[in-house]
C-alpha cells in the first residue's frame, strides 16, 4: 500500500511538471518580467499600449526588428514579436524546411515539439504552437509580383493580454469620471 501510494505522489510530480509552460519568453525577455516603458502612445479612443524595440543579444538573421508589448499599467510583458520586412532581392519563398522560415520553424519544433499548421504553401505559411495560456505564432508571406516579403515570431501570455485590456478600461473609466466632474449629468 506505501508503495502504491509512493508511486502515485511521484507520478502527480511528473504530470505536473510535464502541463508545466513550456513558453516562457524569447529573444532574452520573459513573458511576465516587469519592463519600464520607453515610449506610452495613447490614441483618441484610449486603446494605449507601450513598447520598446530592443536588439536581443543572440538574434537571428531573418528577423531584424525586435519588440515587446506591455501591459499598461504594470508594465508587464505580454508579447514579444521579431519581424522582417523584405524586397526584390531578397525575396524568398514560404515552403519547405531549407528555407530561412523553414529552418526556424525546425528549430522552434525541435525545442516545443510539433506546430499547429495553419497554412503552408509558396506564397504563405502559418504556424502556432500553444501551451496553456501562451502562445508562439510564426507566419510568412511571400509575393513575387509585389515585390514583398515578410515574417513575424510572436510570443503571446493571453492572460497578461487580457490585464492589459483590463487596465486600459480602468484608465478609461477614471479618466471620463475625471471629465464628468465638470458636467452635472
Amino acid at each position: 500500500m506505501k508503495k502504491l501510494l509512493l508511486l502515485l505522489f511521484i507520478s502527480f510530480a511528473f504530470i505536473g511538471s510535464a502541463n508545466a509552460n513550456s513558453i516562457e519568453g524569447a529573444f532574452g525577455y520573459l513573458l511576465g518580467e516587469t519592463q519600464s516603458p520607453e515610449k506610452k502612445d495613447c490614441w483618441y479612443n484610449f486603446d494605449c499600449y507601450s513598447y520598446s524595440g530592443f536588439e536581443p543579444k543572440k538574434p537571428l538573421s531573418h528577423y531584424p526588428h525586435y519588440m515587446f508589448n506591455l501591459t499598461f499599467t504594470t508594465n508587464k510583458i505580454y508579447e514579444i514579436k521579431g519581424w522582417t520586412r523584405r524586397e526584390r532581392e531578397q525575396l524568398e519563398n514560404c515552403d519547405g524546411y531549407d528555407s530561412e522560415f523553414g529552418k526556424i520553424l525546425g528549430m522552434l519544433e525541435a525545442k516545443y515539439g510539433d506546430f499547429e499548421k495553419i497554412s503552408w504553401g509558396y506564397k504563405s505559411a502559418a504556424f502556432k504552437f500553444e501551451d496553456g495560456d501562451r502562445r508562439i505564432f510564426i507566419n510568412c508571406f511571400s509575393d513575387r509580383e509585389r515585390d514583398s516579403y515578410e515574417s513575424t515570431l510572436t510570443y503571446t501570455d493571453f492572460k497578461l493580454e487580457k490585464l492589459h485590456k483590463n487596465e486600459i478600461e480602468a484608465y478609461k473609466k477614471t479618466k471620463f469620471l475625471e471629465e464628468a466632474k465638470d458636467y452635472d449629468l
